[in-house]
């Protein structure tokens, strides 16, 4: 009797440990890798979180690789922020949104309320309602720039 309510009373205790472990095995490996890591690091600068100086701290190893790929990542999303400058077309002054490219052009919207994307391959797009999707592609409702020298 007592056999039975000791393996009653551990069996809950080792599907819980099982099911952590396997948890903690599914976080690191979905945190541990360069990718992950500069992913993680866009997105928390485009959230406008502050930059996570240990990242990798559940990481088993390559705890350095993993925190600069982050960094690098979080550097790169920072300068995705768009910045908003007042231009004056035929006389009157609008608000537009301008991003340069890897190669120092400025592109603006054109109309005021549209914005400007760029996505991770350095594609950039402005017009209305501009947005990047999962798979990394810029969609507007009504793509539309003009192209500064």
């Amino acid at each position: 009797m007592q056999k039975i309510y000791l393996l009653t009373l551990s069996l809950p205790l080792l599907l819980c440990l099982g099911g952590c472990a396997q948890l903690t095995k599914m976080q690191i490996e979905s945190t541990c890798s360069k990718n992950a890591a500069y992913a993680a690091g866009i997105n928390d600068a485009k959230a406008n979180k502050d930059m996570r100086s240990d990242y990798a701290q559940i990481c088993p190893d390559h705890q350095d690789e993993y925190d600069n790929s982050y960094k690098a990542g979080y550097k790169f999303g920072l300068q995705q922020h768009s910045k908003t400058i007042d231009i004056n077309i035929n006389h009157s002054s609008q608000t537009a949104q301008c991003m340069k490219d890897n190669f120092g052009d400025e592109y603006c919207g054109l109309k005021k309320g549209d914005n400007c994307v760029k996505n991770a391959y350095g594609d950039i797009k402005c017009g209305l309602h501009c947005s990047i999707n999962d798979f990394n592609e810029i969609t507007c409702a009504k793509e539309r720039y003009s192209k500064k020298p």
